[in-house]
Formats: structure tokens, sequence, C-alpha cells
């Protein structure tokens, strides 16, 4: 499911970008890093990542049949804007607040392609204390640039299979002669 929430706002974006700035390729990119490399940001893109995920506890769900409860996460995506001309990049970050800014809530009833198993999302601008920042870029491997995050909220993984079994109807807790431990001398 996380999977399908990336894809669902890189399409979004990249949408909106050809929609406000006449662009004909995807401006959207995930952003790329291996663990001993710095993060790969693009030049003249906007790298989406997913920092953090964060499992909801106030709301979770416990239901009375033997399968797992619902899990409601927040997913903390980056949006960095890395542009080559430093104005293109204030220009693409304003795009992208203001996105989410008018679209704040997405519903499958107003995006029937938001996701397999996905039926509504929230997102909250955070806004982080430059130490938090810092973190971050530092976890990056890179230097700051222009860029937001974002909290998505209430993404529900509901177990589909139900795993039954027969109860136990009783236990023979005595011991046979042959699973006696041996002593030796």
């Amino acid at each position: 499911m996380i999977h399908s929430v990336l894809k669902f706002f890189k399409k979004q974006l990249n949408e909106a970008f050809r929609n406000q700035f006449g662009v004909n390729e995807d401006m959207v990119v995930y952003l790329g890093a291996d663990q001993l490399e710095m993060a790969d940001l693009q030049k003249d893109r906007v790298s989406l990542a997913m920092i953090n995920v964060e499992e909801e506890r106030k709301i979770k769900s416990y239901p009375s049949r033997p399968n797992l409860p619902n899990i409601y996460l927040y997913l903390y995506l980056l949006f960095v804007c890395r542009f080559s001309n430093y104005e293109d990049s204030g220009k693409y970050l304003s795009c992208t607040i203001n996105f989410f800014q008018k679209n704040n809530t997405f519903e499958r009833t107003s995006y029937p392609n938001l996701g397999e198993g996905l039926n509504k999302l929230v997102a909250e601008m955070i806004t982080l204390p430059l130490s938090e920042q810092d973190h971050i870029w530092n976890a990056l491997r890179t230097s700051y640039q222009p860029s937001v995050l974002y909290r998505i909220k209430l993404i529900t993984f509901k177990e589909e299979t139900v795993v039954t079994s027969e109860p136990i109807s009783g236990l023979d807790t005595s011991l046979k002669k042959e699973d006696q431990p041996q002593l030796h001398r």
C-alpha cells in the first residue's frame, strides 16, 4: 500500500506541474540513494522521499475476531526542489505547497486512481525546528535544498485473511519415560 501512496502523489504532482508550467516530462522523481552514498537529488527535478513511517496508536482498532487489528500509519514525505535556476526551485516549491493547500484530503470518490486498498489520505504540512531539519539533511548526506515536508495520515493496513484453528481441548503435561532427561555421571 505504501508504494501506491508514493505513486499516487508522484502522478498527481506531475499533473499539477504540467497544468501550471506546461512541461511535457515528469518533474517528480523518487529520491535515489545508496546506504553508503549521499542522496541523489536529480538536478532540475522535484525529488520525493519517504523519510519516516509512524504508527497512530490512539485510534488502533482491536477487532473481536481472531485476525490482526487495523494499522493506521503516518507517512512523512519530503519534496525537494533542486533546480539549476534557484528561482525555479522556488517556483516548483510554491506549486507543491499550493497543490497540497488546495487538495489536502484525497478520497476515492474524487480520485478513483487513489490506489488499491486506499480510501482516504489527508496531507498536513509539517514544519520542523532547524535542528531537526539539520538531522534530516545530515542523514541524506547532502546540503539543504528548498523543500517541504508533509505528513500523510490514516493509511490503513487491514489483514484480509483470517487464520482460524481448532481450540485447545486439553494438555497432557505428564512426562513419558523416553522424554525424561538422562543424568550422566
